[in-house]
């Protein structure tokens, strides 16, 4: 490993950036007889699907709808009983829930990186040829608005001092 990447034997070399936040920021799930396990968060698996996505796009779309996925959980289940008392996210995107949940998200995704290693992530989200080519892998109509939030919610958390993400455990 070197910085932020592994090269393995033939050469090959793997993006790494996010995995050190996952790790240091976990989830835990708590499985039958009380096994707990640590899982990377909501908010560290869309910054690894993003780094995923730019590294594999061109063979694969997977990475895209995955991240489509998540950000669309952002206003369901556990994630959507927390969006409702969180003011800022609901005002900066007019009371929309679905892009509130993702902008959320991408809130608590920033604030797990330092500026260095989140740029990585906002590399891919501030370049206008990668952000509509992820728009277009994640195949849906509502990947335009949900992405812009992401991002604007990135942006926000990175600007702040890495902490813990307030959607835990889930």
């Amino acid at each position: 490993e070197s910085g932020d990447t592994v090269t393995f034997a033939d050469g090959h070399e793997l993006d790494v950036v996010g995995l050190r936040e996952a790790a240091a920021a976990p989830d835990t799930v708590i499985l039958p007889h009380g096994l707990r396990i640590p899982v990377a968060s909501i908010e560290a698996q869309s910054a690894l699907k993003t780094v995923a996505w730019r590294d594999r796009h061109f063979d694969t779309s997977k990475d895209a709808t995955d991240l489509l996925e998540l950000l669309m959980a952002g206003s369901q289940g556990p994630y959507g009983d927390e969006l409702w008392p969180d003011e800022e996210a609901l005002a900066i995107n007019e009371f929309d829930a679905s892009l509130a949940g993702a902008w959320r998200i991408g809130r608590g995704a920033g604030r797990l990186f330092d500026l260095k290693r989140g740029n990585h992530v906002l590399d891919v989200l501030n370049d206008p040829r990668q952000h509509q080519l992820l728009r277009r892998d994640m195949r849906s109509i509502l990947a335009a608005g949900l992405l812009t939030a992401y991002q604007a919610g990135f942006r926000a958390g990175s600007s702040a001092t890495p902490t813990r993400s307030k959607t835990d455990n889930h």
